[in-house]
């Protein structure tokens, strides 16, 4: 775990950006409340192969950054948790996690569809939806845990049975 304080780290985030494009090792990093602006961190997502958990926090996270995080966050295969509560954005607009399978938790103070469909997508990643994406057919002992995972939210669990179905019939049809 790193946390940085609460200094000036402007200066710092494109050393930073460039280590973290090489980690392997460092699971969390917190960088909240230091009025970042600087994105090379978050473009540096795109090729990081260890970080778990980024708190983006109280940064100045725009419209802009949003886009350069979607963009990272599409070929980002570590990230489980990010925050990025408290920055200069309001709408989610650009924000697409359509092919990240990893992220499980997105907290941000945003309301609207797009909100709603980050966490619904969010909700399928904890529950396995890479899963889905594999070539192979999944084991059928695995599917219990994939269900209790999405029990509890309806619109999670149909979209995994929806979905089982059609590898069902795959399994059975060899």
């Amino acid at each position: 775990m790193c946390q940085l304080p609460r200094i000036q780290l402007t200066n710092y985030m494109q050393p930073l950006s460039r280590a973290l494009k090489q980690n392997r090792s460092l699971k969390l990093l917190r960088l909240s409340g230091n009025s970042l602006r600087d994105t090379s961190v978050l473009e540096s997502l795109a090729v990081n192969e260890g970080l778990e958990v980024l708190d983006w926090c109280g940064n100045k996270l725009d419209e802009r950054g949003l886009l350069i995080l979607s963009q990272s966050l599409s070929q980002n295969r570590t990230l489980r948790s990010l925050n990025i509560k408290s920055n200069a954005f309001s709408y989610l607009h650009g924000l697409d996690l359509s092919t990240n399978d990893t992220l499980c938790h997105l907290s941000h103070t945003c309301r609207g569809p797009e909100a709603k469909q980050i966490a619904f997508i969010c909700n399928l990643n904890a529950a396995g939806r890479r899963l889905l994406r594999l070539q192979d057919p999944i084991p059928l002992g695995l599917w219990p845990l994939v269900l209790a995972r999405c029990s509890s939210k309806a619109d999670v669990l149909l979209y995994f049975v929806q979905n089982m179905s059609s590898l069902w019939v795959k399994q059975h049809d060899h």
